[in-house]
């Protein structure tokens, strides 16, 4: 079932990004989404805590706010900007862990110069978590 964002919320990423997902694809053919409704991230179980770019390699933190551990098998962080995955995230988040992730892949995926926000899918496509780049 693809995803249905609103109009009034809706947020265009640019760049070349990839065409929309579906729910329910395998992680390795999760495309990060061309829009998605910013504001219906939950914000939990898991959060972005912050987004190291200029770390080499590229790191992703993200922390457990929840009771239970987090299983991160088929989680997908997007680059907004690009629209590109940062490759890496796996295992299992303790809950009230903070974990880092360092992207894996060949080329760096987020963009050092101009703003260039983090968004984080569960297995099933759903937007979990947002993280603003200021």
């Amino acid at each position: 079932m693809p995803l249905r964002p609103r109009p009034s919320v809706i947020l265009l990423l640019t760049l070349g990004a990839a065409a929309a997902c579906g729910l329910g694809e395998a992680a390795t053919d999760f495309r990060c989404p061309d829009a998605f409704v910013r504001s219906e991230a939950t914000e939990s179980p898991v959060q972005i805590v912050a987004v190291l770019k200029a770390a080499d390699p590229e790191v992703v933190l993200l922390t457990n706010v929840s009771q239970d551990s987090v299983d991160l098998a088929g989680w997908t962080m997007c680059s907004v900007l690009g629209g590109q995955t940062h490759r890496g995230l796996a295992g299992v988040i303790a809950a009230g862990d903070t974990l880092r992730f360092a992207r894996t892949g060949e080329a760096p995926i987020w963009n050092n110069v101009e703003r260039d926000d983090g968004a984080l899918f569960d297995s099933h496509g759903r937007l979990v978590s947002y993280w603003n780049d200021e």
